[in-house]
């Protein structure tokens, strides 16, 4: 059909839609659907082609697709298309082209060479739509762009590595989607891109500098999180608030990278038995801590006098006992769990007591994990130039060794490592207390008074 024809028809069919009571009975006519409407004619610059609607950029010899012009139900974006023996390479999908289309099935862009962008809202609640191939081409999606398409459970990025950011809300409400693959390019995934799917398992590229708040809130089937190693040790990552909120399926997150900027609420409402691990999981606590800190408004002063050095102990002691709730959970004893879910036992208490210690400004020489390698942990810390004990999940602060073993004695009776401190122990493992570092059940255990021999660092205060 030639262009004029083209032209011709739509204008015949306008007439007739528009003109209430009669139906288009001419042969030529092709029936409007929802994207383009009678009251909103082709203009000049626009044409039809295999019952898609693009427009033409004529000084560019580009092209923008608007939208369907029959029933289709696969969209299959070419490379180029002709009009009046001129070849246009198409390069865009309109924003809003496909929003609301209750029949498309599939979307095919393998083909589509030059396509650079997809517009805000293209396909937004495309109910019907099931399986979307991507453009190895496109640099960029826009908002809203997939949100709401509830059928949805295959996007195929085909190899695309151009995309440095996903927008906000892209996949948001696509309650089919269960996998994706990102490309490794990725830098930025936007607020609430993937909120509400049913994801089981996502791999953040070592490349990604932001996961932006609610990115992936409420995703009910989401277990194994894992973020890549960056291949730069000075890339940072900021996750931010909510970002991993209320995923009640979360087993697992894997920090196999440094660097790691965290909101305290990045896993709020998750599954609190999940795991975190990893060489990166002691970047992410003292990222915890440091924000903590700051919202007690808590400050260390190595050079300030032993009362002042002493109070912020004390409030930093308080601070913990108050913020985390004594339960029992899978990772009971791993400062990341525990400072993300704000549960564990006396292990958890000790690890993120010691952590939030030390980004304090407390060193390693001033405050220790100990334990009677029996049935319970806390901390050890010197103040005035003595180690006393500090048990944040019993609300035991600055206690002598005599004090203490009464307290244990009566607490938790009379075994002979509650009776005789001298068979205390200090849990030097690791600092976060991560499983997949060393077995936190078993830790390294050293006698305590051996321990402060060793390293010179001074005795308790029996």
């Amino acid at each position: 059909m030639k262009h004029n024809k083209i032209i011709a028809t739509i204008l015949t069919a306008t007439t007739l839609l528009a003109t209430p009571g009669i139906a288009s009975t001419t042969n030529d006519a092709v029936p409007f659907v929802s994207e383009i409407t009678a009251s909103a004619a082709l203009a000049s610059n626009e044409v039809i082609v295999s019952g898609l609607v693009y427009a033409l950029d004529y000084t560019n010899k580009t092209a923008t697709l608007k939208g369907r012009y029959s029933n289709l139900t696969t969209i299959t974006v070419p490379a180029t298309i002709k009009s009046n023996n001129v070849t246009y390479k198409v390069t865009s999908i309109y924003g809003s082209a496909f929003d609301e289309n209750v029949t498309i099935k599939q979307v095919d862009m393998s083909k589509a060479t030059y396509l650079e962008s997809i517009g805000y809202a293209a396909f937004r609640d495309s109910k019907g739509l099931t399986k979307v191939t991507l453009s190895p081409s496109t640099k960029t999606i826009g908002g809203y762009a997939f949100t709401g398409c509830t059928a949805l459970s295959t996007f195929n990025f085909n190899g695309n590595n151009k995309i440095t950011k996903l927008d906000y809300n892209i996949f948001q409400n696509c309650t089919s989607l269960q996998s994706i693959s990102l490309p490794y390019s990725l830098t930025y995934i936007g607020k609430e891109c993937f909120e509400n799917t049913l994801l089981s398992s996502i791999t953040i590229p070592g490349q990604v500098t932001i996961v932006a708040a609610e990115a992936f809130n409420n995703c009910p089937m989401l277990k194994n999180v894992t973020f890549q190693a960056s291949g730069d040790a000075t890339a940072k990552l900021d996750l931010l608030m909510d970002s991993f909120a209320n995923c009640k399926s979360l087993e697992t997150v894997r920090f196999d990278r440094r660097s790691i900027n965290a909101a305290i609420d990045v896993f709020e409402g998750s599954n609190e038995n999940v795991s975190m691990v990893g060489y990166g999981a002691s970047d992410y606590t003292q990222s915890l801590c440091q924000k903590l800190l700051k919202k007690w408004g808590i400050t260390y002063n190595p050079k300030g006098t032993n009362a002042e050095k002493k109070a912020a102990i004390d409030k930093l002691a308080k601070a913990i006992h108050s913020y985390i709730t004594y339960e029992g959970i899978a990772e009971e004893g791993c400062a990341a769990t525990v400072l993300s879910t704000r549960k564990g036992t006396c292990g958890g208490y000790a690890r993120a007591f010691y952590n939030c210690a030390l980004a304090m400004g407390m060193t390693q020489k001033e405050v220790l994990v100990g334990g009677d390698a029996h049935c319970h942990a806390w901390n050890y810390v010197k103040v005035n130039g003595k180690w006393y004990n500090y048990d944040c999940s019993n609300q035991f602060y600055y206690y002598t060794d005599s004090q203490y073993s009464k307290i244990m004695i009566s607490n938790w009776g009379s075994v002979s490592q509650h009776t005789n401190p001298s068979r205390w122990v200090v849990c030097a493992d690791n600092q976060t207390g991560s499983s997949d570092e060393t077995d936190y059940s078993n830790p390294r255990h050293y006698n305590y008074d051996k321990y402060l021999s060793d390293f010179n660092l001074g005795t308790r205060a029996k």
